[in-house]
């Protein structure tokens, strides 16, 4: 087993170990009949907001070269983003969904909140494994930042770009993203975000390797070295 691979199955079962209970009470609420009464409903301006702000993530990409395909996979993450707040602050619809087709249990172990606002007219909770997700999500939004300063900072020079981050991933835009999505997988998995995760995902590394096939149409001995010693999407993981 490459080392690389070794230190991230590590870092996973730790991460399972320390953060696993949280997200195992908040998937049995979500999956109660009276989670029902716990959710944020119809609170459309909630909706917009996230979705706006963390669809951005996705549009901080520079457009690469095969632009139909960039548009199809930018268009896949800001639908994953607008099913995922809509069912988390507009209308639960998985909930209902399962609850008509197969009777919930009443009651299941209360999530951790990290937050609770009791203010007069005003009602907010946060969940920690939303918080967890949105910590990684904003590691994740730097991650595209980097990537899009470098290719901007490059954008004048002829050849491939393989400075700054670009040294250690060869597509740090959409690491950051699937990052994102499978935070969001994990801290709120609806129906809509189990389906549209894995052919998200895919999407995006169809995109990158087209890219790749096109960056080695134009620089054929240069991007075959750079492919060699630099991984594809996450350090010391290569394939």
């Amino acid at each position: 087993m490459r080392k690389g691979v070794l230190i991230y199955l590590i870092l996973l079962a730790g991460a399972v170990l320390f953060l696993g209970h949280y997200f195992v009470s908040n998937i049995s609420w979500m999956l109660s009949s009276g989670s029902l009464t716990g959710f944020i409903t119809f609170r459309w301006d909630y909706v917009i907001l996230y979705a706006v702000l963390f669809s951005i993530f996705g549009l901080l990409l520079l457009m690469p070269m095969q632009r139909n395909k960039w548009q199809k996979c930018n268009l896949g993450y800001v639908a994953f983003i607008v099913a995922l707040f809509t069912e988390m602050f507009g209308f639960p619809l998985t909930i209902y969904l399962l609850s008509s087709l197969a009777p919930l249990p009443a009651t299941a172990q209360q999530p951790e909140y990290i937050f609770v606002s009791t203010m007069p007219g005003f009602e907010f909770r946060l969940l920690t494994t939303s918080l967890i997700a949105g910590i990684v999500s904003i590691a994740a939004g730097i991650l595209i930042i980097l990537g899009w300063k470098e290719i901007f900072r490059n954008r004048k020079k002829e050849g491939m770009v393989g400075t700054g981050i670009y040294r250690y991933v060869r597509h740090p835009q959409y690491t950051g993203i699937i990052f994102i999505v499978t935070a969001w997988l994990f801290a709120w998995p609806t129906l809509p975000i189990l389906i549209m995760w894995p052919i998200l995902v895919f999407a995006y590394y169809r995109l990158s390797r087209s890219e790749e096939k096109f960056m080695l149409g134009k620089h054929k001995k240069e991007y075959e070295k750079y492919m060699k010693e630099v991984p594809m999407f996450l350090p010391g993981w290569n394939w």
